[in-house]
């Protein structure tokens, strides 16, 4: 049988300045299941990309949480300053930017973890980044200076989060090729793109194909529905409960049809020799690299 070469990541090249290829060494099957342990999930000094306001609440909750009570070193960067969906007892109070900015304040406190909110206007309404967005991207980066990233699924169906993806991956592509390895973190059920997810899946069409989009967009007409806060306050209980273990994820009881995917990738980008490898994170590296 003839050997197969080398994949490469989503067939894409990666860095900020030198573009290079990523050859993908990522099994394929099952992935990690959720460890709620977040030394286990999340080693070292992690950055958690949260686009919208209570992205990383609802879906890491827990794990932040319990990591910044470790004092294990944990920040969240909430990179837009709004969403398209509207919902209930947020933007019902004024001004969308204004009123999804303090609530991602007041999601990092509830989480007890510092926050770093960027705002990216181009991005949240040209759904990519324009240059000065991606410097100040790069620079929040460089300056908290992570070992593990957690960053949007290659099965998100938002092209804005796909770009955050890419950039995030340029980003940890330039630290690998300098030497210092980056552990990436991704989740299905992360970024509110369970619905997109199982509803591609059961419609046979792959997560890279234009179908996706038609079909994220339809899912998100229902959004009002689906994330129905009446008060902010139930939104606050509802955060709260994720963050105790009393829910998984912040869509499960509006939508009980949908549930989350609570599988997790945990892979590390890395350098060998003069080639960049990103590969699922195994003991005997994890020992190597001291995570």
């Amino acid at each position: 049988m003839r050997k197969l070469g080398p994949r490469y990541l989503d067939h894409r090249v990666f860095g900020r300045g030198s573009k290079r290829p990523v050859e993908d060494r990522r099994p394929v099957g099952p992935k990690i299941r959720f460890d709620p342990y977040p030394t286990e999930l999340f080693p070292g000094n992690t950055v958690v990309l949260s686009p919208h306001f209570d992205d990383a609440g609802l879906n890491y909750g827990l794990g932040i949480n319990r990591k910044a009570r470790a004092k294990g070193g944990v920040h969240i960067i909430n990179l837009l300053p709004g969403n398209n969906a509207p919902i209930k007892g947020v933007d019902s109070r004024g001004g969308r930017t204004e009123a999804r900015f303090a609530e991602a304040k007041k999601e990092a406190k509830v989480l007890g973890a510092p926050m770093t909110y960027l705002g990216l206007e181009n991005l949240y309404r040209q759904k990519r980044f324009n240059n000065a967005e991606s410097r100040r991207f790069f620079s929040t980066l460089d300056e908290l200076g992570p070992r593990t990233l957690v960053i949007p699924s290659e099965n998100d169906a938002h092209l804005d989060h796909r770009n955050v993806r890419q950039k995030a991956l340029d980003w940890a592509a330039e630290r690998a090729w300098k030497g210092k390895p980056v552990v990436v973190v991704e989740a299905d059920s992360m970024w509110g793109t369970v619905p997109e997810i199982h509803i591609t899946h059961s419609l046979g069409f792959g997560p890279g194909e234009e179908e996706v989009v038609g079909v994220a967009r339809k899912a998100h007409r229902t959004q009002w529905e689906r994330t129905d806060f009446p008060r902010v306050a139930e939104h606050k209980a509802r955060a709260k409960g994720v963050i105790l273990g009393e829910h998984k994820h912040g869509l499960v009881e509006k939508t009980p049809d949908i549930g989350p995917q609570e599988t997790y990738s945990q892979n590390i980008l890395h350098k060998k020799g003069e080639r960049l490898i990103l590969e699922q994170l195994t003991p005997k590296l994890r020992k190597r690299y001291k995570l």
